[in-house]
């Protein structure tokens, strides 16, 4: 008898943890919100691919806006990050503010932990009139917030999935979300909203552009809280071919982004011909072998921290050439670090940093399931004893990546 409810308890766990890693990848449509440059209030057909939140719950305003506008309405004259155009949604002083929602591909699941990224900034001009001040511009430039929220239809707030710190960087900067939903979501809806606590609303703004893909992700050993990752973008690369759902054309694009000009499902149209590598010569694609190890050079982190470095986006962007290059590569991403702290410390440290190297692949478009990421701490130096020796500590606190299979 109990033998029976083992096998049954085992039966139901491994189901709960097989559909855990057969969720699918979420895709978003028009990510990178390309459609006509607008200003508020001209236009009031909705962005290509969302539905605009504010026509109900605030009728009279103006919807969000689509930037850059030609004739530099708003004064906002930004560069998109990726494509021709991207969003922008305000807070008004008189208790508004912008949304926009869209159903998704595919539920978000509950209990499921998600990563998901955009590239958010602000303008040091964004000059509109408002409703208290209808004869002047008024200046949107008091930092607010962007709300990702799950429901279950159109503009529903059942949820908050995540929350980005108050947005104050006027160059373009990737914020990286993890989420794990306490219920299941059929819908998706951003939302630009004061920085809390306030003592009074205000006008401010976001400018939001090259949202990812929503991606399965293994859960972290510790846990995240709402508030989202920041880090620098990755380095700039020439033109590309735009790709995004819900675009005006598939004429070539502008996009000053990481390798690819969108965050796709990890596969490439290019040849395995076309990878050379640079910075990991030990990345030979005719020579590689399963069970290879290749450490990570130019991967830098933070002292104590878990950030990358943005002179490590060089070489994660090389590894992600390689590993879109090779779709059928699969790796596994191991963090180590020196032997001087405790056990604990090390072993969360290196799964921490293991993970970030993931979660920043996975923003580059190469899907969760061929990365597997594992902390090592202390286990496996290189150099055995390295308490007296800075330049045997440093080889020691590692990131390298070991081949699982390539075919």
């Amino acid at each position: 008898m109990w033998n029976k409810i083992i096998f049954l308890s085992l039966a139901f766990l491994f189901s709960l943890a097989g559909q855990a890693f057969s969720q699918e990848i979420i895709k978003l449509q028009n990510p990178s919100f390309e459609d006509t440059p607008r200003r508020g209030g001209e236009f009031s057909s909705p962005i290509k691919g969302w539905q605009d939140c504010g026509m109900t719950r605030f009728p009279g305003e103006s919807p969000p806006d689509i930037h850059p506008v030609p004739a530099t309405a708003w004064e906002v004259s930004k560069d998109p990050y990726d494509g021709a155009t991207y969003l922008g949604m305000v807070t008004r002083d008189n208790d508004s503010w912008e949304s926009i929602s869209q159903a998704l591909s595919s539920p978000i699941m509950a209990g499921t932990c998600y990563s998901f990224s955009a590239f958010i900034s602000k303008s040091e001009r964004y000059k509109s009139r408002t409703k208290k001040s209808p004869d002047s511009l008024e200046n949107f430039v008091r930092p607010s917030v962007l709300l990702i929220w799950g429901g279950e239809f159109f503009c529903d707030k059942a949820e908050l999935l995540g929350e980005s710190p108050s947005v104050s960087n006027t160059e373009w900067k990737l914020y990286n979300f993890l989420f794990q939903p306490r219920r299941t979501h059929k819908y998706i809806t951003l939302e630009a909203f004061y920085k809390t606590p306030i003592l009074e609303s205000y006008n401010g703004h976001v400018l939001i552009d090259k949202l990812s893909d929503i991606v399965p992700v293994p859960c972290p050993l510790i846990p995240q809280d709402l508030v989202a990752q920041v880090v620098d973008p990755p380095a700039k690369v020439e033109t590309t071919t735009s790709t995004q759902t819900g675009g005006s054309s598939t004429a070539p694009k502008k996009t000053t982004g990481g390798s690819s000009g969108t965050i796709s499902s990890g596969t490439t149209s290019s040849g395995p011909k076309t990878f050379k590598p640079t910075l990991l010569t030990e990345l030979v694609p005719d020579k590689i072998f399963v069970g290879q190890k290749i450490r990570l050079t130019h991967l830098y982190f933070q002292a104590d921290s878990v950030n990358l470095d943005p002179d490590s986006y060089k070489v994660l962007n090389e590894l992600a050439e390689y590993l879109k290059a090779y779709p059928k590569t699969v790796i596994e991403i191991g963090g180590h670090t020196n032997t001087i702290p405790s056990d604990e410390y090390c072993n969360e440290l290196s799964t921490q940093r293991a993970k970030s190297v993931q979660e920043y692949l996975i923003t580059q478009g190469i899907p969760a399931l061929r990365l597997q990421y594992k902390g090592y701490g202390k286990t496996d130096p290189l150099i055995a004893y390295d308490k007296y020796n800075k330049e045997a500590r440093l080889k020691n606190q590692r990131v390298e990546i070991k081949i699982l299979s390539l075919t």
